[in-house]
């Protein structure tokens, strides 16, 4: 560096003397304006060239005299990590207990006795449908069975006295048990009026009012349970070799901020001829979820517990293959590696890298093989 700073002073004095030697050029106009740049001009270039003959003239002379460049860069030491290669899917919660509650028989609705959060046990009455014209035909029967059975009294009387036949005895009988049989079943017909609760859980939703005409597969109410709880998802066809049951998963809630792992319970047997897709169910548990909750599902088909795991941006490519760049005594070499598996931004090293290697992270774009690097 001094040697260049003295080239430059005695080149500048030989400007300044030439300079002094010549007369200088009128600068007042426009034209000599002009003129005087382009003098500077030639002046500036004659000097360059020779700055750069005499730093070649030097360095021929001197050849300790030059500076190599050094890259300052980033490393990180290769390591042993697990290495997970997974499938995402989006799926959502569902219910094995979630059911619509129906009447069994047409009618009005009389009574709501639920509303929307209520928690409910298996059999409790929600609702009351109107049983008026079940409950005259019902009197009617009964009128009829109350003289049936009177008859039939009178008759057994009149046997145990000898008087009367048994065709009439029998026939009484048949009556009396034939109208019983009959009011037995208005009665579990009538039933029907009266909407339970088939088991235990949680009124999610309300479809129904007092006045309002209700039939068996209408729904009134939408029954929950926490209970068999699956998260169901639709997977492409393509993925149908790799995504199988048993398989291990990570579940991901992002409105709970929550995961867990999980395995795949169920894979459906058949594709989807319209969306070519076909459905797997994953059994969860918890108290905080809920059914059709969004769910993030990756399924991991690949794991090494033992590999050499690096950022895939550091591999390079040339027509030799992959390659990186790491640091070995201040040197950048190059060292020609084998990939395995990538996922997100990072990849499986099959070879070339070994425990300790300082991989160059950052500056490594520019670098070649045996640079300087600090």
């Amino acid at each position: 560096m001094k040697r260049l700073f003295n080239i430059l002073s005695i080149a500048t004095v030989l400007l300044f003397l030439s300079s002094c030697g010549k007369k200088q050029t009128d600068t007042s106009s426009l034209e000599g304006k002009k003129a005087r740049l382009a003098e500077l001009n030639t002046e500036a270039t004659k000097i360059k060239t020779e700055i750069t003959t005499l730093e070649a003239e030097i360095l021929k002379l001197d050849p300790s005299s030059k500076k190599e460049k050094v890259t300052a860069i980033v490393t990180v030491p290769v390591s042993i990590e697990p290495f997970n290669h997974s499938i995402d899917l989006q799926g959502s919660v569902k219910s094995e207990d979630e059911m619509m509650l129906t009447p069994k028989m047409p009618g009005t609705v009389t009574r709501v006795l639920i509303k929307v959060g209520d928690n409910v046990k298996a059999g409790q009455v929600i609702a009351y449908m109107d049983d008026a014209i079940m409950k005259q035909s019902m009197s009617q029967v009964q009128t009829q069975l109350d003289f049936a059975k009177q008859n039939f009294e009178k008759l057994d009387r009149l046997w145990k006295q000898g008087i009367g036949t048994e065709v009439q005895l029998l026939g009484a009988k048949t009556q009396v048990e034939a109208l019983e049989k009959q009011i037995a079943t208005m009665h579990e017909q009538n039933s029907g009026n009266t909407v339970r609760a088939p088991r235990s859980g949680t009124i999610d939703e309300l479809f129904t009012k007092v006045g309002m005409p209700a039939s068996p597969g209408m729904p009134m109410a939408k029954l929950v349970t926490k209970s068999g709880l699956k998260v169901v998802a639709d997977i492409a066809e393509g993925f149908s070799g790799k995504v199988k049951q048993g398989n291990e998963v990570l579940l991901q809630f992002p409105d709970l901020n929550k995961e867990i792992k999980a395995r795949i319970g169920y894979v459906s047997q058949t594709i989807n001829a319209l969306n070519r897709t076909y459905r797997v169910d994953i059994p969860v548990s918890g108290p905080d979820l809920i059914p059709n909750m969004i769910t993030k599902i990756r399924v991991i088909d690949y794991k090494n517990d033992k590999s050499i795991v690096i950022p895939i941006n550091c591999i390079q490519k040339s027509e030799s293959g992959d390659y990186v760049l790491i640091s070995e005594n201040g040197k950048a070499k190059r060292v020609n590696i084998k990939m395995g598996q990538t996922y997100n931004d990072k990849a499986e090293i099959l070879s070339g890298l070994k425990v300790g290697d300082n991989l160059i992270t950052v500056g490594f774009q520019d670098l070649n093989d045996g640079d300087n690097v600090k």
